[in-house]
């Protein structure tokens, strides 16, 4: 099983840069949370998933937390991660109309899911990840979700609104925060767990017709298993004709 998932996870590789949801636009009237991460470049939503489809989500997470291994080259200390097959439950749930769906209302912009892996991410105690912004992996800069799984911890998550002022929050199971990266995005951090421990999904949208930048190939070959197989095109941040393509 674990062989033929490492197999699978070698073979994943990336599609066109969007999924196009040709159907799913920005709301009408912007929500609260849309109208708050269009100030701050970023929201924290409680409940993103219906609770059935939440809990399938989780049910698949767990079935691969064996290959969770150290993170590569981050900010982040005392964090283990792997990617979900794209031929999961919980990736098609995740990448999902309805999925998008939800985050257009909460972010008020017309987002579709992009062909970056889904990242499994666990925080053990003494975890924790330093004040930073989302690196740019695509032009327009994509919007990230972070969606709590499981947190048994006392760490909360920190971030810097666009008046200045610091937020704080402990994160509940099927709670998300939702980030645009760059410089527009906010400056956010993981406090240390010192106690329990902290288990997350982290998704990438991106606006249709988004170009891959030079900082998604530096990503890529971080993920423990996943090669970009050399970078033709990279620096222009279109897709290569040979660049791999993941298996759906």
């Amino acid at each position: 099983m674990l062989r033929r998932l490492q197999l699978q996870l070698v073979q994943l590789v990336l599609t066109p840069a969007v999924v196009a949801w040709s159907a799913v636009a920005a709301p009408r009237a912007p929500t609260a949370t849309a109208n708050a991460f269009q100030r701050d470049g970023i929201a924290f939503v409680q409940g993103f998933l219906e609770p059935s489809i939440f809990e399938r989500v989780a049910g698949d997470a767990r079935k691969v937390r064996g290959n969770l291994r150290r993170a590569k080259q981050n900010l982040a200390e005392g964090r283990l991660g792997c990617v979900l097959d794209s031929r999961s439950g919980a990736y098609q749930l995740l990448q999902s109309e309805a999925t998008c769906e939800r985050l257009v209302r909460c972010t008020g912009q017309p987002l579709q899911p992009a062909d970056f892996p889904i990242e499994l991410r666990h925080y053990c105690t003494g975890g924790e990840m330093g004040w930073h912004r989302d690196d740019v992996l695509f032009e327009p800069a994509q919007c990230e979700v972070v969606l709590t799984l499981e947190n048994t911890s006392d760490s909360e998550t920190e971030w810097i609104d666009a008046a200045g002022e610091v937020h704080s929050c402990w994160t509940p199971p099927n709670s998300a925060i939702i980030v645009r990266a760059g410089d527009a995005g906010a400056r956010h951090r993981v406090r240390m767990l010192r106690r329990g421990e902290r288990t997350i999904l982290k998704l990438v949208f991106a606006s249709a017709g988004a170009e891959r930048s030079d900082e998604f190939w530096t990503h890529v070959d971080r993920f423990h298993g996943l090669r970009s197989r050399g970078r033709p095109g990279a620096r222009s941040g279109r897709r290569p004709r040979d660049a791999p393509r993941s298996r759906r």
